[in-house]
């Protein structure tokens, strides 16, 4: 792969980083803002978009040392792919941060849901809380809704 390719390979790769922080951003706004329906169509088109980086990443490691001593070397005699290198590695580094907060807000909103259904549930996990004739069943939580 010549110079310029490699350029070239390098700049379509940070616009995929690009675009993955944009879908990661509005994930988070949305699961901020409790709006939850658009997210399987944003997880179609992360999932799309990290098979790409993938496979950009296989081809870039074909000519970009893994290694850090030979990366580093290679980096030295061409400035002009280390900026591009660094700004890769910036934007990687955002959007695994991006990512777990994301992760993070799913985790608290199951947690919260498990809590609820516990509720109405009861304590014990019973499926009906109340009996056909209205009347709480035998066993079921003492607790009320608005003390959860």
């Amino acid at each position: 792969m010549n110079h310029a390719a490699k350029l070239s390979a390098l700049q379509a790769e940070l616009v995929g980083f690009e675009a993955l922080l944009a879908l990661l951003r509005d994930e988070n706004r949305l699961l901020l803002d409790g709006n939850t329906a658009a997210l399987p169509e944003i997880t179609q088109k992360k999932d799309a978009l990290i098979n790409r980086l993938d496979q950009q990443a296989m081809e870039r490691a074909k000519w970009l040392p893994v290694e850090s001593e030979a990366r580093a070397k290679l980096l030295a005699l061409h400035p002009d792919i280390a900026v591009l290198w660094s700004n890769l590695t910036d934007q990687a580094k955002q959007a695994s941060t991006l990512n777990q907060l994301n992760g993070k807000i799913i985790n608290q909103r199951l947690q919260h849901n498990r809590e609820a259904l516990n509720i109405l549930r009861g304590q014990e996990g019973n499926q009906n809380i109340y009996g056909p004739d209205g009347q709480p069943l035998e066993g079921a939580s003492g607790r009320t809704l608005g003390s959860a």
